[in-house]
C-alpha cells in the first residue's frame, strides 16, 4: 500500500540568504519569516509562487509569522534587540495590537477564523503568560500551569497549548 504523496515545494527567499514556513492555511497560503537582502528577518506571506513581506513596526527591525487564518489574516511578531511589538496583517494593513502589559516579551501564535488571536506577554513579575485578543480589543491573561504556557486557538474558541509546570518539592 502507497502513502500519501506529498510535494515540496521551494517558496524562496526575500532576497537572503534563507527562510523558514510556521504556519499554513486551507488556501495553501505560508507564512514565516525570511531574510532580505540587506540581512534583516522578515515575516512573510507566501501564495500562488510570489512572497511577500509584510514589513515591521515602527520602531522595530525584524519580524516574523506565526499564524493565518483562513481568510489570509496573518498575526505577526515584529521587534529590535527584545523589543517586541505585535500586529495583524491584512490586505496590505497592519493594526498593532496593544497588550496592556509594560514587560516584554510579547509573541503571537495563531488567529481564529473568528480572529481571536493568542499568544504569550511578560507581566510585570517578569512571567511569561499565555493570552488572548479578541477582534473587539478585549485582552484575557490565560495564566501558566506554574511555568510558561502558549496556546493555539481553533475555530470553535477551543484553545490548546503546552505548559513547562515548574516543580518543586513542597
Amino acid at each position: 500500500m502507497l502513502g500519501p504523496k506529498y510535494t515540496i515545494v521551494e517558496i524562496g527567499t526575500l532576497g537572503g540568504s534563507d527562510s523558514n514556513a510556521l504556519g499554513i492555511n486551507e488556501n495553501a497560503q505560508v507564512v514565516g519569516s525570511a531574510f532580505n537582502a540587506q540581512g534583516f528577518r522578515r515575516a512573510y506571506l507566501w501564495e500562488n509562487g510570489t512572497m511577500t513581506d509584510l514589513g515591521v513596526i515602527p520602531g522595530t527591525t525584524t519580524s516574523e509569522a506565526w499564524g493565518i487564518k483562513n481568510l489570509g489574516v496573518v498575526v505577526v511578531n515584529s521587534s529590535t534587540s527584545g523589543f517586541g511589538k505585535v500586529f495583524v496583517w491584512e490586505n496590505g494593513v497592519k493594526t498593532e495590537i496593544i497588550i496592556p502589559t509594560p514587560s516584554s516579551p510579547k509573541s503571537l501564535f495563531d488567529i481564529n477564523d473568528a480572529g481571536q488571536v493568542v499568544g504569550k506577554h511578560g507581566n510585570t513579575m517578569g512571567e511569561s503568560h499565555a493570552c488572548l485578543w479578541e477582534p473587539d480589543g478585549t485582552f484575557i491573561d490565560l495564566g501558566t500551569l506554574g511555568g510558561t504556557l502558549q496556546h493555539r486557538v481553533g475555530d470553535q474558541r477551543a484553545r490548546t497549548g503546552r505548559g513547562t509546570y515548574n516543580h518543586d518539592d513542597k
